[in-house]
């Protein structure tokens, strides 16, 4: 597996409008170790985040902004705090604030747990190849590990690089699957002929029609519909005056099928297992490391992972947690692990969105507060023993375009 290593040079962040003075207002913390956490259950915590807002990825022939630059950074990036406010009541381009602001969430949440001081053996970031999700990463690592005295290099930069890594978007075997397990790609693409698909798809054949004829866009599967969704999302954060039509349409008429979407990419166990089992195996198996001492690093006290609106749903999907929760920007699960007299257990919560607290998540068969034991017991049959070779398909497959993470 090619794991590339970007370090991060990130410059000053203005993320409101008092970036101007954020310099001269940066508090240098004097603590010099970590030695002072307060003494806690906490070993051991994997965070799972979706990118920040952004402005849409793709568009459709008779979208009116087809043409539109999506400035100041282009389409399908981040967006960015407007300095001016044209009415207050509608979202303004928040993509980088509000994964900030995540990162200071994490920063109150976790501070005794994790110290002050950055090390790469103590934090582990990663994200996907794609620039929203790196550049969410460097927000989240630039709010979560501000640099002590001892750490700063620059005492009017509030900011330190972190160490980030991430796989091609081909050989993601993580946070995406699909080049990297052909046998997936052949099942998901097998779910469109079932006969409870295809009555979903009769159901909806005159939607199709109408989307087709408005957008100008050949419409005819849930995917189509998601992609449809993910668009007038952007442009609707964006501030942008979406057309006439979609007021019948959106959000309303396009939700179910946008859910639907994620819940064929997880239609039956198989599925989840192929497409959610290695990131799952890989949580679990760094929960059974730190309890067995032979995590390494074994300082190692948070993983933080960025990914996509689709690896939020098939982690969850594949823990038998996901509740057709839509996976807004910014949605985030935390998974804890804890000890207390010998006694190992798994809590999970979920973020919906920056505004609301986490609330907890219950794996089927267990408790809120689960036996590390139990857990795993309960999730085997979604963990492969060797994905490489589930992942296998007989003859000369040739595998159809990925969809857009």
């Amino acid at each position: 597996m090619i794991v590339f290593k970007l370090s991060l040079f990130l410059g000053v962040i203005c993320l409101t409008l008092e970036c101007l003075t954020l310099v001269r207002n940066v508090k240098i913390s004097n603590d010099e170790d970590n030695k002072e956490i307060e003494d806690d259950t906490l070993q051991l915590v994997t965070v799972v985040i979706r990118h920040g807002d952004r402005a849409p990825q793709d568009t459709y022939p008779n979208d009116p902004y087809v043409n539109n630059s999506m400035e100041p950074y282009g389409w399908g990036q981040l967006t960015n705090v407007i300095i001016f406010i044209i009415n207050i009541s509608n979202p303004v381009q928040e993509g980088r604030r509000n994964q900030y602001n995540q990162g200071l969430f994490l920063r109150e949440r976790y501070n005794n747990f994790l110290g002050l001081i950055y090390s790469p053996n103590i934090f582990y970031l990663q994200s996907t190849a794609l620039d929203r999700t790196k550049m969410s990463a460097m927000l989240e690592a630039a709010a979560l590990w501000k640099p002590t005295e001892k750490q700063s290099f620059k005492r009017d930069l509030a900011w330190q690089p972190v160490t980030l890594f991430y796989q091609p978007y081909s050989e993601d075997t993580l946070m995406i699957i699909w080049d990297t397990c052909p046998k997936y790609t052949k099942l998901r693409h097998a779910v469109m002929n079932l006969s409870q698909v295809q009555q979903i798809q009769d159901k909806n054949k005159h939607l199709y029609e109408e989307l087709t004829n408005l957008t100008g866009m050949m419409i005819s599967t849930p995917g189509d519909v998601n992609s449809l969704y993910g668009t007038l999302t952007a442009e609707e954060y964006m501030n942008l005056t979406l057309p006439e039509w979609t007021k019948h349409y959106y959000p309303d008429k396009l939700i179910p099928l946008t859910l639907y979407d994620f819940q064929l990419n997880g239609y039956n166990d198989e599925l989840k297992r192929l497409k959610g089992g290695p990131f799952l195996k890989k949580i679990v198996t760094d929960m059974i490391k730190k309890k067995d001492n032979t995590l390494e690093p074994e300082e190692r006290k948070m993983f933080m992972y960025i990914g996509h609106d689709s690896t939020i749903v098939t982690l969850m999907d594949v823990m038998h947690i996901w509740n057709n929760q839509m996976p807004y920007y910014n949605i985030m699960i935390m998974i804890e692990l804890h000890e207390k007299n010998d006694e190992w257990t798994v809590q999970m919560f979920l973020r919906n969105t920056t505004e609301h607290d986490p609330y907890p998540l219950t794996v089927p068969g267990c408790s809120t507060i689960c036996p590390l034991e139990k857990f795993i017991q309960i999730l085997k049959p979604m963990i492969p023993d060797n994905w490489d070779e589930e992942c296998k398909v007989d003859g000369d497959y040739i595998l159809p375009p990925a969809p857009l993470p």
